[in-house]
């Protein structure tokens, strides 16, 4: 199965404790069909830091009908992504 990335807009960040934050993903109408998923599923999320490609996988945070999608982050000592995502990330 081939991977496609959709540019998303994200809908807000909120800091769960000092460590965590969710990120809500706004999924416009014409991707909902591409964004139907299962409990306990994963996204692999990408973006590019100091022009390097990254790429992380969170499970999902919304149940299937919410019609959004949502991540928590935790903050990783040494984590690229998590780092980025706790300390520069906003809507």
């Amino acid at each position: 199965m081939a991977v496609h990335f959709h540019p998303l807009k994200i809908k807000e960040v909120k800091r769960e404790t000092t460590g965590c934050v969710s990120v809500w993903f706004e999924i416009p109408p014409h991707l909902q069909q591409e964004f139907i998923y299962k409990e306990g599923q994963n996204i692999t999320i990408k973006t590019t830091i100091n022009g390097q490609d990254i790429r992380r996988s969170y499970s999902l945070c919304t149940a299937p009908h919410e019609q959004e999608i949502k991540v928590a982050i935790k903050k990783v000592q040494a984590g690229l992504f998590s780092q980025f995502a706790n300390e520069i990330l906003q809507k």
